[in-house]
């Protein structure tokens, strides 16, 4: 995993911040306050706070976002731009061992406009499965429909891969079961609000 420095992403960040801030404090609702009976005073002021603390959270959270889409990979929730790394050309015939550390994985879609975000993953009989809830809702499961091609990293390795979605019942039903293994053999497998990824060599 790539760690967070200051780089150009980093400096846009902090100027953001810092120019959001100041538009917060010089903004012409802070001074409606003072026409406010003084009886009221001190909720005016703790509303004025409530006010100023939300927009200066809402325009962080927008630079952060921004900033995030010129990184090396996601920055937490937010996705990220294209990975760097060591590309990795050896084949992959069990995952398991090269994830028994990892708790996620960092997944790039879309070559075109490259995309970077995290995700969980299952393994299965060495075969590796990326999962996506509310993949309906989501746009990264409809990118890689359009296009397959997708770049996993993986402790500072690159691999170039493909991402094919499960359709058959009975695959995803093991899948579930992985994770819950009271999943019942009959179960109803069309109206699953989650996708899965089956990690594929290009």
């Amino acid at each position: 995993m790539a760690g967070l420095s200051l780089g150009p992403a980093g400096i846009y960040f902090v100027v953001c911040a810092t120019v959001a801030t100041e538009r917060v404090r010089n903004a012409r609702w802070a001074q409606v306050a003072y026409a406010v009976p003084a009886a009221h005073d001190h909720d005016v002021r703790t509303l004025r706070r409530l006010v100023f603390g939300t927009l200066v959270l809402a325009g962080v959270v927008v630079c952060l976002a921004i900033a995030a889409r010129f990184s090396d990979g996601p920055l937490g929730p937010f996705p990220g731009g294209k990975l760097s790394g060591v590309p990795v050309t050896e084949p992959v015939t069990d995952w398991t061992a090269l994830l028994r550390a990892v708790g996620h994985v960092e997944l790039e879609v879309s070559p075109k406009h490259p995309r970077s975000l995290t995700t969980s993953y299952i393994v299965r009989d060495g075969v590796l499965y990326v999962p996506s809830m509310f993949a309906a809702h989501k746009r990264w499961p409809k990118e890689v429909l359009a296009d397959d091609r997708v770049v996993l990293r993986i402790g500072g390795g690159l691999y170039e891969r493909r991402a094919v979605r499960v359709t058959e019942p009975a695959e995803i039903r093991a899948l579930i079961r992985a994770r819950d293994a009271s999943t019942r053999d009959d179960l109803d497998v069309g109206e699953l609000p989650t996708w899965y990824f089956r990690i594929e060599p290009r």
